[in-house]
């Protein structure tokens, strides 16, 4: 039986190429993570969470308009929308309808906008919406307008919305604060 005792250059030659596998798992893992979006169950934050889509803001030349689209939550557990914030409005609210179909109201609503695990929110007219008020120039057909939803647990993202002339729902907001 031949045993064959470690060297310090057999050692060193081990350790360099256990350090370089372990160098490259690391990139490996990395480049796996920078092209790919996370899973539902990976994602780290509600707003990873939550994906946005068919989003658009009323077109307007007065100083309030609505802000649309669809949130979907992708995780196993549920996300909670409960601010927004835009550079084109001094005031952002998310907003409800209430009331029966003879007298709708519309008022902010407590809590924000949950969202179960696997389901999706619809923020439409004259539903659930994202109220921009002290709008500070009027919004046209096309402009872009960004939106920063800030989620229960802190996290955010800014979401690119686009202003779209809208005639439906001729809602009237009255005089806000």
């Amino acid at each position: 039986m031949n045993i064959t005792l470690p060297t310090p250059r057999t050692t060193a030659t081990a350790a360099l190429v256990a350090a370089a596998a372990v160098a490259l798992a690391g990139c490996a893992g990395n480049a796996a993570e920078a092209g790919s979006t996370p899973s539902a169950s990976t994602a780290t934050d509600q707003a990873h969470a939550v994906e946005v889509q068919d989003t658009w803001t009323k077109a307007t030349d007065t100083d309030m308009s609505g802000s649309f689209g669809t949130l979907t939550n992708t995780s196993d557990s549920e996300a909670v929308l409960v601010k927004a914030e835009s550079p084109e409005a001094g005031m952002v609210e998310l907003h409800e309808m209430t009331g029966t179909s003879g007298s709708m109201s519309m008022q902010e609503k407590d809590g924000g906008f949950s969202i179960a695990p696997g389901q999706s929110a619809e923020l439409a007219p004259g539903g659930d919406h994202i109220m921009l008020m002290k709008l500070k120039d009027e919004l046209k057909a096309g402009d872009p307008v960004d939106i920063t939803l800030t989620y229960a647990d802190g996290s955010t993202a800014t979401v690119p919305f686009t202003t779209k002339d809208y005639s439906g729902a001729d809602e009237s907001y009255g005089e806000q604060e």
